[in-house]
């Protein structure tokens, strides 16, 4: 997907709530200076604890929020900057409230080809399709969302969000209301649909597995800014910012000796209500220096880093004073 081109984009875009707890009021960035592209026929993962401001990113990309700055830039399936009615859809966490549980699944998947070139009995044969394609059957389309599973509920999402040939699809979370077993056959489902379409997937989780599985690249967030971002198989396998080797430190594993050596960061995640100075990792940071990492917030630079013996390096993108390269795992800063 490295040559496709772009699908949607996300220029320095920021996001700022007002928030007011009992006679205060605050401000909230949600979302920071957040620079995202997306292409035909790959999955950005964009991985982090929960509040850092994963959803509210896919919310301003599906248009659901306006941005406060930056541009959201979404092509159509004429290659021209511009939403449409077709060009983007969603699959949220938890398909139990997304599905209207007064309408039937069938009527739901039409609704979302509206505006699409399927109509009348085209339109009948593309529910049908799309149902099989998710592993569901044409009768499902008769059936009320509480008469289903929540894996058949989530499938039946699925089906609504890939009816409409959209080029790009933002997934929310969309295994972990879902047991183990389910989720992982979602996962793999999602994997095969995409081969099959060609569309791109935004994949917001903080599920590391879930990303390592399913996706192209992964930007890593914290507290509304991406922090690292580069292909998924260099970032888990050698990972650069501090806060990146503490979420694959916390990733459970069968034997302890597999978590590695990286220390885990002090503390809770910091609120969005007091944002700290400079880096707003350094408060749990083990490489922070006390000095230029609390007053000085650090800028998204691109980065080298050494892969194998002939050391011909990887690069990726790193918002950090002092990245944690592979050979200095667990040192402090020097």
């Amino acid at each position: 997907a490295a040559g496709a081109p772009v699908v949607a984009e996300l220029r320095n875009v920021s996001k700022v709530f007002a928030v007011k707890r009992g006679r205060k009021r605050y401000t909230v960035r949600a979302v920071d200076d957040v620079s995202l592209q997306l292409r035909a026929g790959e999955t950005l993962a964009l991985v982090g604890e929960s509040g850092c401001g994963k959803s509210t990113t896919g919310r301003l990309l599906l248009g659901l929020t306006a941005a406060d700055a930056g541009d959201v830039i979404v092509t159509n399936k004429q290659g021209v900057a511009g939403r449409s009615t077709t060009t983007i859809r969603a699959v949220f966490q938890n398909p139990r409230s997304s599905l209207n549980p007064r309408r039937r699944i069938g009527s739901l998947i039409r609704e979302s080809m509206r505006g699409t070139r399927f109509k009348g009995a085209a339109a009948a044969a593309r529910v049908a399709q799309v149902l099989r394609d998710v592993g569901l059957e044409p009768e499902h389309a008769h059936a009320l969302p509480s008469q289903l599973s929540g894996g058949q509920q989530q499938r039946a999402a699925i089906a609504a969000a890939v009816a409409a040939e959209p080029e790009l699809i933002v997934l929310d979370e969309p295994t972990s209301a879902l047991d183990a077993t389910i989720g992982a056959r979602v996962a793999t489902l999602l994997g095969e649909l995409q081969d099959r379409l060609g569309c791109a997937y935004l994949l917001i989780t903080h599920d590391i597995h879930l990303a390592r599985n399913l996706s192209d690249r992964t930007a890593v967030m914290y507290l509304g800014n991406i922090v690292e971002t580069g292909e998924t198989d260099q970032i888990l396998s050698a990972p650069v910012h501090p806060y990146t080797r503490s979420l694959l430190a916390a990733e459970p594993s069968a034997h302890p000796r597999d978590r590695g050596t990286t220390e885990l960061p002090r503390g809770e995640i910091a609120s969005v209500l007091d944002r700290p100075s400079g880096c707003p990792f350094h408060p749990r940071c083990p490489k922070s220096d006390g000095t230029r990492c609390v007053t000085e917030a650090p800028v998204l630079s691109d980065v080298v880093v050494a892969s194998g013996e002939h050391a011909e390096g990887t690069s990726r993108s790193v918002a950090c004073h002092y990245p944690a390269f592979p050979d200095d795992a667990g040192k402090g800063h020097e």
